[in-house]
């Protein structure tokens, strides 16, 4: 829910519009609704979205006031969308209404970017089966084909909001992504399973982007608070590019 005026937003959007024009990585941009007619045809940042609702009135529903169609973000120029997101599910939203959207999502041509993530670690690793499950029922009756059309962004609610140092380590979010796949593979197969690209998110900074693309084997990162920060946003670029 940032940045808080249109005058910052615009300022933060001209900066990462003059950056990224040097960096050959792929950046997609996901403000506030309120902000997204201010990257109409800007270069190469690609548009998305933070959520959608998972019906559309222009197909005969009911107006759901206060919502989001993909039919009015594909109107603006949106590409992706951000669904089931840390802090959307700590408010009620469940597996259930994020399947909903990602089918939405998909139907509508949107790509959808579905955060999944475990809230704590028990030294069990009953954390596993929280994940599994999450994934499971997020993405049920997926047809195998649209899987590859998603990207899994793995977002660790422990991990959001603490320093570098008490962040997940690269060797273990490699686990993490072993296992993502270990469960797409058995939603689908093992080929598929391997088209789909998973990123992390989870208080990501420009000193972590080595240990965790290199050591994570991750296809790339979901920055939070970094992306209101031009100067951060470069740096993490850059180490993004040379890796």
């Amino acid at each position: 829910m940032g940045p808080v005026s249109q005058e910052e937003a615009k300022k933060i959007i001209s900066d990462l519009k003059r950056i990224s024009k040097k960096f050959k990585s792929k950046i997609i941009i996901c403000p506030p609704f309120t902000f997204l007619h201010l990257f109409k045809n800007f270069g190469n940042l690609i548009l998305g979205a933070q959520d959608l609702f998972y019906e559309d009135p222009q197909k005969g529903s009911r107006p759901f006031t206060g919502e989001i169609s993909a039919s009015i973000l594909k109107d603006f120029g949106v590409k992706y969308v951000i669904i089931g997101h840390s802090e959307r599910r700590a408010m009620g939203e469940s597996d259930e209404t994020v399947n909903k959207k990602i089918k939405t999502a998909l139907m509508s041509g949107l790509t959808p970017v579905v955060c999944v993530g475990e809230k704590e670690r028990d030294q069990d690793g009953k954390f596993f089966e929280v994940l599994g499950d999450q994934i499971r029922f997020s993405l049920s009756k997926i047809k195998t084909n649209d899987l590859p059309k998603l990207i899994i962004a793995y977002e660790p609610v422990w991990a959001i909001g603490k320093s570098d140092k008490e962040n997940i380590e690269g060797d273990n979010l490699h686990q993490m992504v072993i296992f993502i796949r270990k469960i797409l593979s058995e939603i689908s197969n093992k080929k598929i399973a391997f088209q789909v690209p998973i990123i992390y998110g989870g208080s990501v900074s420009s000193d972590d982007i080595p240990d965790l693309v290199s050591n994570g084997q991750i296809d790339g990162i979901l920055p939070g608070r970094a992306s209101l920060d031009p100067k951060e946003m470069k740096e993490i670029l850059e180490a993004l590019d040379r890796l």
